[in-house]
């Protein structure tokens, strides 16, 4: 088989290129969570070329067997390679900086010095619009000069190393709390240090037609896996002094865009009743 689902250590195999994916919202950097396919063209060259397909954690490796049949003229000429992932994960869009309505595929390409796509990150210069399941597509090109296989090689050429850079999204964090009471003027929002006291929930309905109370952190928060922050909810009570609600950090299924606002948006719920 061409292509395998892990990367063990095979002997008689050299690795030609590595392909590290990562993502700066995961707190290890590495993304993972992906399905991989090849086009049946692509299945051909790995064959052909005695080439093995495998992933291991956040990479895309390609093996090659060491071989002196390939280093004949009869392999002489670029060898490319097209290789699709499908992110498994169904919120991956709301945590990434990019549309997120995007239909389409991300296109990469080696051309870039360092990574598949001309920026630092990903973004939207690598959309390709159109239709079916939202994908990652991979072009990789290389051996134009003979330099892995056909009779200039020497087997001595180092493994070539590329990145997929995703960048987390940043939100505007918004607390709601959900009661039946009809007046929330003395609650607010603190931290651990009671650095800052934020007050004012207005009254907002929801697309459910559900009513709460919101309020909205200034400053945006960028999208992470694991946050190190802490809020509270607190009371200006004279008889209930102690009030005190620690409240969930945002998780990434509730991270949205507000048509109406131009933002995106972050929620916690806060069931005070």
């Amino acid at each position: 088989m061409s292509l395998k689902s892990t990367y063990e250590f095979i002997s008689g195999f050299k690795e030609v290129v590595r392909v590290d994916i990562l993502h700066n919202f995961f707190k290890s950097g590495i993304l993972n969570n992906f399905q991989i396919g090849v086009a049946s063209k692509t299945v051909t060259l790995l064959k052909n070329y005695g080439l093995i397909l495998k992933t291991q954690n956040n990479s895309i490796v390609i093996l090659s067997e060491v071989n002196d049949r390939f280093t004949t003229s009869s392999f002489n000429g670029e060898i490319c390679l097209n290789i699709q992932l499908f992110p498994k994960d169904k919120f991956f869009l709301n945590y990434t900086n990019l549309p997120y309505d995007l239909v389409g595929s991300l296109n990469f390409e080696n051309k870039f010095k360092d990574n598949l796509h001309p920026g630092k990150f990903v973004d939207k210069k690598c959309i390709t619009k159109g239709r079916g399941k939202f994908r990652l597509d991979i072009t990789l090109k290389f051996n134009e000069s003979h330099g892995f296989f056909g009779n200039s090689s020497n087997g001595t050429k180092k493994d070539i190393l590329y990145k997929i850079i995703f960048n987390s999204r940043s939100y505007f964090l918004r607390y709601n709390l959900v009661t039946t009471a009809n007046n929330v003027d003395k609650y607010y929002i603190t931290n651990e240090e009671d650095e800052f006291k934020l007050k004012g929930f207005k009254k907002r309905t929801l697309s459910s037609k559900k009513i709460v109370y919101s309020i909205t952190l200034k400053d945006k928060i960028k999208s992470m896996e694991a946050y190190d922050f802490r809020h509270f909810l607190k009371k200006d009570d004279d008889f209930f002094k102690s009030y005190l609600v620690p409240l969930n950090h945002p998780e990434k299924q509730n991270i949205s865009y507000c048509n109406s606002d131009k933002v995106y948006y972050a929620d916690v719920f806060i069931n005070i009743d």
